[in-house]
């Protein structure tokens, strides 16, 4: 988390001519909106595909399953993507409701340069998820509708090294 934006300015300098696209949440990026200057400074083709559902979506989950229910510090007060974007002189999208989701992503993907797409999303789980004090192999991998149930990955033990 807070990554997204400085590992797409690595990789897009890496990789000067390829697409390079990083899609973050709002707090994701709240933490490195600053990188925006590094974008603008150097003209980076970066595109910047921002999932805002307004909380820290994550964070909220963690405290409805395993801390009963206790929230703080989960809501987002986020900026107008679009006007940050303008600041930096950085072409942006906004796209609020699904039937204007393909043109919303065709614009964004065809913008020369940079481009910021704030996209309104409704907050859900994010799964597979990993529950405090638990290894991965006791990983979450599936919820009823009310994320009252959850199921637990079985172990499956592995041998050799991850596959690279």
């Amino acid at each position: 988390m807070g990554v997204g934006l400085p590992f797409a300015i690595g990789a897009q300098f890496a990789n000067p001519d390829a697409l390079c696209l990083v899609i973050d949440g709002d707090g994701s990026f709240n933490m490195t909106s600053n990188e925006l200057y590094s974008v603008a400074k150097y003209e980076l083709p970066i595109k910047i595909a921002i999932m805002n559902d307004s909380r820290q979506q994550m964070v909220y989950v963690w405290q409805k399953l395993f801390f009963d229910k206790r929230f703080i510090g989960t809501e987002n007060s986020n900026p107008d993507y679009c006007k940050l974007a303008a600041a930096w002189d950085i072409p942006s999208v906004f796209c609020d409701h699904s039937d204007d989701l393909s043109d919303a992503v065709e614009q964004f993907l065809n913008t020369k340069g940079p481009c910021i797409a704030e996209f309104k999303v409704v907050p859900d789980i994010c799964l597979p998820m990993v529950a405090p004090g638990k290894g991965l192999d006791e990983m979450i991998i599936n919820r009823d509708n009310n994320m009252n149930s959850v199921h637990v990955l079985s172990y499956v033990p592995k041998d050799g090294l991850a596959p690279s």
